[in-house]
């Protein structure tokens, strides 16, 4: 895997600019987005959200622990 990068930013800001990339994305290679939150109502709002505005295939996970052993399993090409 690549480097990685935390950043901290209203959802609304990353929101919009992973839809924009994703979509830019799009015509070559259909993307695996990893959604990983201990808020199962945050995971539903954004799974929607990007299943609405992308073909990318979302997946979601709660908790931390859950997310970094679905990370080894189907290696995303985003995560969240």
């Amino acid at each position: 895997m690549g480097k990685w990068a935390l950043c901290l930013l209203p959802a609304k800001v990353v929101l919009s600019g992973l839809i924009f990339c994703v979509k830019r994305k799009m015509t070559n290679k259909i993307l695996s987005i990893l959604c990983i939150d201990d808020d199962e109502s945050i995971l539903e709002i954004v799974k929607l959200c990007l299943d609405f505005t992308s073909n990318a295939v979302v997946e979601i996970c709660l908790g931390g622990q859950t997310g970094l052993e679905r990370i080894k399993t189907i290696r995303p090409d985003i995560i969240l």
